[in-house]
């Protein structure tokens, strides 16, 4: 067996990474089958509503807050309760699917209100927009290709990960 070593520069970037892949795997339920982990799914269903309260800001009531994260805390506490450890019924995943769906989009909204700050550090830097988005922007919208064509080449799929290099930026 092959033991792979990262370098130094993947472990910098995993740590400055963990705090958003923590923050969004506790904030975002995900009931597939195939990465149903029960208390995963129940914390994440119960502290969504406190990312959604923190996404709309001051759109609630405080009335209408706590009864949103009574309900999602309830909820929670019922799928970690009342489903199996193998997978999760049907008429409870599809719900909860569709509910995961709409804060992964809050969490892409603010992903892109960062790339609006990124363009607010190039006016103050000088750096006209066209140059910064040939240059910074579009590295970054680049990474996630690069690091799905790099596990492909490692898990034996060269002809897959040059493919991907060449079709990627196509679409």
């Amino acid at each position: 067996r092959v033991v792979q070593e990262t370098s130094l520069i993947e472990k910098f970037a995993t740590i400055l990474e963990l705090p958003f892949t923590a923050l969004r795997s506790a904030t975002v339920p995900v009931p597939c089958e195939d990465h149903w982990i029960r208390p995963l799914v129940s914390l994440s269903t119960a502290t969504s509503s406190f990312w959604v309260l923190w996404y709309l800001d001051k759109s609630f009531t405080t009335m209408l807050a706590a009864g949103y994260c009574a309900v999602s805390i309830s909820l929670a506490l019922c799928i970690l309760r009342y489903t199996e450890d193998d997978k999760m019924p049907l008429v409870a995943s599809v719900p909860l699917s569709l509910y995961g769906f709409f804060i992964a989009a809050t969490w892409i909204d603010v992903i892109g209100k960062l790339v609006s700050m990124l363009e607010f550090l190039g006016t103050l830097t000088r750096i006209p927009s066209p140059i910064l988005g040939m240059t910074v922007l579009a590295w970054g919208n680049s990474m996630g290709d690069l690091s799905a064509n790099i596990a492909m080449a490692k898990k034996g799929m060269p002809d897959m990960a040059t493919t991907g290099c060449f079709a990627g930026p196509s679409f």
